[in-house]
């Protein structure tokens, strides 16, 4: 979290968002608030379809036709100084296309399917400088050669001309890397950008990533599942869960003392060297039906913690348990519980 409103680029309130199928409609992202600051890391975990993507990609406006923003804002800083709330504009909007890949750009969870496989690395990459950057062809393709050669793509002079199919997975990552770096933006999405890599690749991806930002003074966006890469790369962590936000805040602070139920559990269930012996911990029930969504607290049929009925009649509201630590639990929402609880909002 930022130290004041003067250092966020983006801050996105209340954000919701739907999708309508023929089967039922999902809610996907209910009620969620984040901000990214100048230079800063925040990340966003949990388990599958929790509504990490649809958050980011609702940021850049990329949904599939299915989905809509029913409410929220998305407020925008630009260089200038000016507030652009996103969620106003239409997708195809000129203003947005202006933004997209230049201010704010994303690496793609898949880099196999992210990339075209009928036209080169060099068209690809070279679209967005093209686009965003008044630059004759000479510079535009020294450019590109020089993002390969940044990213550690050996021979880029004649590697640049290939085919992403062409390249192995963590050489399509760097190159993914690459390419959202193309236009120097100011915030880079990361969404999972280790997804099917080994350690060794995994562990050279995340270091580049981290140069990448110290070098171009980049705020990063992280979306993952694993806490390990979380605790590596960010600042600050934003927990969630079926669409909420159930808890967040510095880094060290959630993962030493994790307040929700939740993240506990998701922290109880890495495996340790020195744990004791038996069957790893796993968080008990399942992730309900995205189409049948549980009422009250949404992770309550899962809770070890259950407080009485009001966990399954009404949200909790967030609860601030020490500076910039958060969550969503009645454990903490009655003044008095914990005396370390600052205030209800």
């Amino acid at each position: 979290m930022a130290d004041g409103e003067n250092d966020l680029i983006l801050d996105v309130k209340n954000l919701e968002v739907k999708f309508y199928h023929d089967q039922g409609v999902v809610s996907a992202v209910n009620g969620v608030d984040f901000n990214i600051g100048e230079g800063q890391s925040i990340g966003f975990v949990g388990e599958s379809a929790c509504g990490k993507t649809v958050t980011a990609s609702t940021v850049l406006r990329i949904l599939p036709p299915s989905g809509d923003i029913i409410n929220g804002t998305i407020n925008f800083r630009d260089t200038s100084g000016q507030i652009k709330d996103l969620a106003q504009y239409d997708s195809d909007s000129s203003e947005l296309r202006k933004i997209r890949g230049n201010d704010i750009a994303m690496i793609f969870q898949e880099p196999m399917t992210a990339f075209s496989p009928v036209h080169t690395l060099y068209n690809q990459i070279s679209e967005a400088i093209l686009l965003h950057q008044d630059l004759p062809q000479k510079e535009v393709r020294a450019r590109v050669i020089n993002l390969l050669d940044q990213v550690g793509i050996p021979e880029p002079e004649e590697r640049v001309d290939d085919y992403s199919f062409e390249f192995s997975g963590g050489m399509r990552q760097r190159a993914m890397i690459a390419m959202a770096l193309a236009c120097e933006p100011r915030i880079l999405i990361a969404d999972e950008p280790t997804t099917a890599l080994d350690v060794t690749i995994q562990a050279q991806v995340l270091k580049l990533i981290k140069d990448m930002q110290q070098d171009y003074g980049l705020s990063l966006h992280l979306i993952t599942h694993d806490l390990g890469v979380i605790a590596h790369m960010v600042d600050y962590v934003y927990i969630m869960y079926l669409g909420r936000i159930v808890e967040k805040g510095p880094i060290q602070e959630v993962f030493l003392d994790p307040k929700h139920p939740y993240t506990r559990d998701l922290l109880g269930s890495i495996p340790s060297i020195k744990g004791v012996e038996g069957k790893i911990a796993s968080i008990q029930g399942s992730v309900p039906d995205a189409y049948h969504m549980p009422p009250g607290c949404s992770f309550h049929p899962r809770c070890r913690d259950v407080v009485g009925d009001k966990c399954s009649s009404a949200v909790p509201q967030s609860v601030e348990i020490e500076p910039e630590h958060y969550t969503s639990c009645y454990k903490y929402t009655d003044r008095g519980v914990k005396e370390n609880v600052k205030h209800v909002r």
